[in-house]
């Protein structure tokens, strides 16, 4: 009931947001998020009369998630979610990979969360770096990209 007060009294922008990494205290200044989706694969059966079609699943494939892709200004060489970057890719062996929660919130003018989702068991397949162009001035963007067992809204 709370939630749905919080929620129906602001309405919600994209750009203020934060992630929380667990274990990680301050790097939580990122530009951009996505992935926040899931898919079914569903194949259907056709049923009803000449008014009204609808497809009924007759099967359906296990959910399937996004990649979780972080983007932010190129960190400190001191960045713990850095380090751990470095370390889940350059010590390849199956366990070496040491997975995180994190969890998206978006955020009210007060900064308390009016949505939240968690990323269970996440782990880092991909980092790069945007192209750098000495005709533009702008930030140098670092993409960390994230593999996860799933997530879940919990608020």
């Amino acid at each position: 009931m709370l939630d749905e007060l919080l929620f129906d009294s602001y309405i919600p922008t994209v750009f203020y947001f934060s992630v929380y990494v667990s274990g990680f205290l301050g790097e939580t200044s990122f530009t951009e998020v996505s992935g926040l989706d899931y898919t079914i694969e569903t194949e259907g059966l056709s049923e009803g009369g000449s008014e009204a079609t609808y497809q009924v699943p007759k099967s359906a494939s296990p959910v399937t998630y996004s990649d979780l892709v972080l983007k932010r200004g190129i960190a400190s060489r001191a960045s713990q979610l850095g380090m751990w970057c470095i370390n889940c890719t350059q010590n390849l062996t199956y366990n070496s990979i040491q997975a995180k929660d994190i969890m998206v919130s978006l955020l009210n003018p007060d900064s308390l969360p009016i949505r939240s989702w968690c990323f269970q068991q996440a782990y880092p397949v991909k980092w790069s770096v945007d192209p750098f162009n000495s005709t533009e001035n702008k930030l140098a963007i670092e993409t960390i990209t994230l593999k996860h067992g799933g997530f879940t809204r919990i608020l």
